[in-house]
């Protein structure tokens, strides 16, 4: 390689170099570090709460037994309901379940329509029957 090229290669790198460096010493001056003590004065965190585990507060329009259930109509205390066609059931931890899942005596939370208190658009199994 000739000597000019190398001359100019090295004053490249000499130049990218004191520039990196002049905008480091710039970017520490507006946004400075904080000091060793600053950071050892910071709580411990050793544990983390799990919140999958936590288990949110459902809000039923009614609590029941079944007393009867036959396609999509269920019968609680002396009341005729009708399942929606689109309901969801869950079980108790709130995990989707099929419609067979459900026998009289299951005790169950229920969310009507607002439109028709006696159609149900959300069931839940709370405990099993007897």
């Amino acid at each position: 390689m000739s000597k000019k090229l190398i001359c100019c290669a090295i004053c490249f790198i000499v130049s990218v170099f004191m520039a990196s460096a002049a905008y480091a010493e710039e970017a520490e001056k507006s946004d400075p570090l904080p000091e060793i003590e600053a950071i050892r004065s910071l709580p411990k965190i050793d544990t983390v709460e799990d919140t999958s585990a936590v288990k949110k507060e459902r809000k039923f329009d009614g609590i029941a037994r079944i007393a009867r259930i036959s396609g999509n109509k269920i019968v609680m205390e002396d009341d005729l309901y009708r399942l929606s066609s689109n309901a969801t059931l869950y079980s108790k931890k709130g995990k989707r379940i099929s419609q067979s899942s459900f026998r009289e005596g299951d005790e169950v939370g229920f969310i009507t329509n607002p439109a028709n208190k006696y159609e149900i658009m959300s069931l839940w199994k709370l405990r099993r029957g007897k």
